[in-house]
């Protein structure tokens, strides 16, 4: 996913890394760990990006200004709760954020969608 001159990768060493793609040698200018699953899906709007790692969701907040060379961050996901405030058990594998970043979509491998405030 890109955000301007960034571009934003997640692999299956558990991180996601920001790169600076502006000059011919890209630059990792940060990275943010502490998913305990490969991530799945994650989807980039303004300075939010949205990050799924098997059934659980994290947000993080970049601001271009503020990252350095090798800025390290870290996350707490949190597993998605039903509307009925239990735990689902599905597989993350898509994920969207709305304009405004008020609200994020997942899609799952039982083909549902799931919207979150």
């Amino acid at each position: 996913a890109c955000l301007g001159n960034l571009l934003v990768t997640a692999g299956a060493d558990k991180v996601v890394r920001v790169w600076d793609v502006a000059s011919d040698s890209p630059l990792e200018r940060a990275s943010i760990g502490g998913l305990a699953d490969p991530a799945t899906a994650l989807a980039v709007s303004g300075s939010s990006i949205a990050i799924a790692a098997g059934s659980r969701v994290a947000n993080a907040n970049l601001v271009a200004a503020e990252l350095g060379q090798g800025e390290r961050l870290a996350v707490s996901p949190e597993r998605l709760l039903s509307t009925k405030g239990k735990p689902e058990k599905v597989d993350i594998l898509a994920a969207a954020l709305l304009p405004l970043h008020r609200y994020a979509i997942f899609g799952g491998d039982d083909g549902t969608l799931r919207v979150c405030e």
